[in-house]
């Protein structure tokens, strides 16, 4: 059963509520996630911004609030081995989809450098 994404996605990001401050931090990572109608994706695109619980990023591919991506990356800012995070908002951008996602994995998996 496919849902219209306009029921679920906001048109503006939610209110700011995080409990850590977003760090301007652009890195490539590889994204593997689910789409509205079940279809797995494999891709590669850029951070918008990163927190230690969260991340904001934009995909090609729609999906709802409260599905699960997985991210990796090695960089020296940012290392991630399949931290998976939960969609709390979606954005049409561009063409594409914008994102934030709270990170639901142990914070191994998600470790950014810190100055």
């Amino acid at each position: 059963m496919s849902r219209n994404l306009s029921q679920n996605a906001s048109s503006t990001p939610p209110i700011d509520r995080r409990e850590s401050p977003r760090l301007g931090v652009q890195v490539r990572v590889s994204v593997l996630g689910v789409d509205d109608r079940t279809t797995l994706h494999n891709e590669t695109t850029e951070t918008l911004d990163v927190s230690a619980r969260g991340v904001r990023l934009v995909i090609s591919y729609p999906v709802y609030p409260g599905s699960h991506i997985s991210l990796m990356v090695d960089h020296p800012d940012l290392k991630a081995k399949m931290a998976v995070f939960m969609i709390r908002w979606v954005q049409p951008f561009q063409g594409k989809y914008m994102v934030g996602g709270q990170l639901i994995s142990p914070a191994d998996k998600w470790q950014i450098a810190e100055d």
